[in-house]
């Protein structure tokens, strides 16, 4: 299968979800700006037409690996919970899946070092309960020395969650959903995706990173795209902070990215 560019791989992945309404009018406006982000990224580090070896922690539907499978890279996938959906979609693109739970002791056990290029953990790192510092450290592991982490997730220093704590309206961690999700099946915790149990400052995140032996390179702050179903005041004021670059800096930012990777010498 030949490479394609992201243009052609977006329209690919609309099409492979043209039963998923809530992926094509809400979920993928939303998210392509940042996926467009990542890729460019990785593909400055390792250009698609190489092909290297990736790995998705946390794939979810799997619309992230496809997409990264029809750029031209070699993926494997690895969540906690089946999706039948899921399965034909990665039997279409070749793509190999391995269950894991990333709430392990030690995660990411299933994976030998050394063994990917470039790693992506998109949206994923907020839903750790146990330890997510441990999971960077089994991230670390199994990238190759010179490999790549793409690290995405909420950015909660920004003025709108002040204004939600100012007004008694935040709630992320104190939400009626999280009193009542079941967190532990005897000894083992649950790896369950629909819940924020942390956001992290980007400082944070980068110094946990520095601390397990990653370097640090792209640093940015990324904005979700506008989708049909909002209204139409937000999808102007999205239009208005993206022309601006306002949505760039990190007070109206609701996510940012983070490029680490493994050096080449002193490995870990």
């Amino acid at each position: 299968m030949a490479p394609k560019t992201f243009p052609e791989a977006a329209v690919q992945l609309r099409q492979d979800f043209h039963w998923n309404s809530w992926f094509l009018n809400t979920y993928w406006p939303e998210n392509e700006p940042r996926m467009h982000r990542m890729a460019e990224v990785v593909d400055r580090r390792f250009p698609a037409a190489a092909g290297g070896s990736v790995l998705e922690v946390g794939c979810a539907n799997g619309y992230a690996a496809a997409l990264f499978r029809m750029l031209g890279y070699q993926v494997t996938a690895t969540d906690a919970y089946d999706d039948p959906d899921r399965d034909k979609l990665f039997l279409q693109h070749g793509i190999p899946y391995t269950p894991t739970n990333l709430n392990d002791l030690t995660p990411l056990k299933e994976f030998a070092d050394a063994s990917f290029d470039i790693v992506l953990l998109g949206e994923v790192f907020e839903h750790i309960l146990n330890c997510p510092a441990a999971l960077l450290k089994g991230l670390y592991r199994i990238l190759k020395p010179g490999g790549l982490l793409i690290l995405t997730t909420p950015n909660p220093s920004t003025l709108a969650n002040s204004l939600r704590v100012l007004t008694d309206g935040y709630v992320l961690w104190g939400t009626d959903e999280f009193m009542h999700q079941v967190k532990f099946d005897g000894e083992k915790i649950i790896d369950f995706g629909g819940i924020h149990y942390r956001e992290y400052p980007l400082r944070i995140t980068r110094q946990v990173l520095e601390k397990t032996g990653f370097g640090i390179g792209t640093c940015a702050y990324v904005s979700p795209g506008a989708s049909p179903s909002q209204s139409g005041l937000k999808r102007l004021l999205k239009g208005f902070l993206r022309i601006t670059h306002l949505d760039r800096w990190r007070l109206l930012s609701p996510g940012y990215l983070i490029e680490a990777y493994r050096p080449k010498s002193n490995p870990r």
